[in-house]
């Protein structure tokens, strides 16, 4: 496809020229050839352009690789995080959860070096648009005020030829900046399955400390036994039993047993 435009910018650009030579010299000569000669000097620059941004289309093959790079990896995020919610309903200990987490860390490191492409292409893309978008209206204005002026044909055929040529290109462009905001979408889409696998790991680390520390802590009738046995209770709890009990013992003696 680009290569077809191409070819159709050298074809346009080329007829536009043949189209725009001065015509022969007459009494008005010195009037019509210097409108034509300015607008000769704008087709060509604007031929360079074209064929510049025409070259930045034809590297199809970066394109390609890039193409391949998200879907294998954002289809890696898919798997994983169906296998990620599997392990996560074993209670898994912390150190096996951090094992995971450092997984999608390199997942997630492997989409954010690949969006960084994007991006760029991305904003390449979209600064051919804008350059589009100028020459277009720039070339748009030249044919009108060229019809207003009743300026010579072969200025007209000239302008109407360039704007022709412009207008060939864009659409490849556009395109190309189109498909690049659908692989940032992709891989944007990616990266937050990414981070919502980390959070989600995270809050089962969580769980699993709590877990930890819950098995540490005694049972309940323990510390039952331990509030009434000095031998399962620390020192203070000791004194508070025996002075519990001393205080009881006083209530309930009689007086005869003083």
């Amino acid at each position: 496809m680009f290569r077809t435009v191409a070819l159709l910018l050298v074809a346009l650009l080329s007829s536009g020229v043949a189209r725009g030579q001065p015509p022969a010299a007459t009494g008005s000569a010195t009037s019509s050839s210097q409108p034509m000669a300015d607008l000769g000097k704008g087709a060509e620059e604007v031929a360079a352009q074209l064929r510049e941004l025409t070259e930045s289309l034809s590297d199809t093959t970066a394109l390609t690789r890039v193409e391949t790079e998200v879907a294998a990896t954002t289809s890696n995020a898919a798997q994983r995080w169906a296998e990620t919610g599997a392990l996560l309903k074993d209670n898994l200990r912390p150190a096996t959860l951090d094992a995971v987490a450092s997984s999608w860390d390199v997942l997630h490191n492997q989409l954010t070096d690949v969006m960084g492409e994007i991006d760029a292409r991305a904003r390449r893309s979209a600064t051919d648009l804008e350059t589009f978008t100028r020459l277009r209206e720039s070339w748009t204005r030249t044919i009108d005020l060229a019809r207003k002026a009743a300026a010579p044909a072969a200025v007209q055929e000239r302008a109407q030829s360039t704007l022709a040529a412009i207008e060939a290109a864009y659409p490849a462009v556009e395109q190309r900046h189109a498909h690049l905001l659908v692989l940032q979408d992709t891989v944007s889409r990616g990266l937050q399955t990414c981070d919502d696998a980390r959070a989600r790991i995270d809050d089962a680390r969580r769980q699993a400390i709590e877990r930890v520390f819950v098995r540490q802590e005694p049972p309940v009738w323990r510390v039952g036994i331990a509030s009434i046995d000095p031998r399962h209770s620390s020192p203070q709890e000791s004194c508070w039993a025996s002075s519990s009990r001393c205080r009881s013992d006083g209530h309930h003696r009689s007086p005869s047993g003083r």
